[in-house]
């Protein structure tokens, strides 16, 4: 887990950069950001937030092996 203060202060990108970025990555299901504070989803979530968020997605899992549907 980091702050978006953290973050900006070690990648050297202002907040602002730092928030957009993760709104990409949050929309992706890569991570979660709650207020300040941002984590890194396991594959697991990953793919529960993806089939939330989006159920006609592309990626699935079969037999522990990540596919794409054709």
């Amino acid at each position: 887990m980091r702050t978006i203060a953290e973050l900006a202060e070690q990648s050297g990108f202002s907040e602002d950069e730092i928030r957009a970025s993760l709104a990409r990555l949050q929309k992706a299901c890569l991570i979660h950001v709650k207020g300040e504070v941002v984590c890194a989803l396991s594959i697991t979530d990953m793919f529960m937030m993806n089939e939330i968020q989006q159920p006609s997605s592309d990626i699935y899992i079969e037999d522990g092996i990540i596919k794409v549907r054709k």
